[in-house]
């Protein structure tokens, strides 16, 4: 059975993905997704926000996955909230925090 990782992976917004390898990493914990991300390449990292940011649209709504958005997005403020160089890097992620950088 392949991780969630390799799943995560092969997922691609607005190309195509797989329902089952959505629903598979819409199980994903609080602790899966920061080590996805902690573990990521700058180019993984990118795809990997996006699938997990974007996971409740692909799941069409199913409560799991929009769960692993949210804590995707959680995780992101708080690496922002903790480092200004962190915050920067994530703005894109996080419009809010880049509204707060240009006031």
């Amino acid at each position: 059975m392949p991780t969630i990782e390799a799943l995560l992976d092969n997922i691609k917004v607005n190309q195509g993905w797989n329902e089952e390898d959505v629903r598979l990493v819409a199980t994903a914990t609080e602790g899966q997704v920061e080590a996805l991300l902690q573990n990521a390449d700058r180019s993984q990292f990118k795809r990997r926000v996006r699938v997990l940011l974007n996971l409740g649209e692909l799941a069409q709504g199913a409560a799991d996955a929009k769960a692993v958005a949210r804590v995707t997005l959680e995780l992101l403020h708080r690496w922002s909230a903790a480092d200004p160089v962190m915050a920067v890097r994530l703005r894109h992620y996080l419009p809010e925090v880049a509204r707060h950088d240009a006031s």
